[in-house]
């Protein structure tokens, strides 16, 4: 009859052992998917202001874009502007246009 409570502490000896290590292990792996998270989200910071920096960037092109073709529409209205020539900036659209058509032909 004592072999029996032997046996049983033997296997609740190994249960409880078994118990720590999966929590241990548990414990390690929550640690390494915080890390993870934590990387992904300096990840994320960093593509964030990426962006933000080429969204200025961008929108500072667009102003250039702009102060030019106001520039050119301004010296095209003030002078020297033959009606049945059109605007400088639509003949260079239009020759680009018949250029490219050329090359296609080719």
């Amino acid at each position: 009859m004592l072999t029996a409570p032997c046996h049983i502490t033997s296997h609740t000896s190994t249960h409880l052992h078994t118990s720590e290590e999966s929590e241990l292990e548990l414990e390690r792996k929550m640690r390494e998917k915080e890390a993870i998270i934590s990387s992904k989200n300096e990840e994320i910071a960093n593509m964030k202001n990426k962006m933000e920096d080429m969204a200025q960037e961008f929108g500072g092109m667009l102003k250039e874009t702009l102060d030019k073709m106001r520039e050119r529409i301004e010296l095209s209205n003030n002078g020297g502007f033959d009606a049945d020539s059109g605007v400088p900036i639509q003949r260079q659209m239009e020759e680009f246009n018949w250029s490219a058509q050329a090359e296609a032909k080719s």
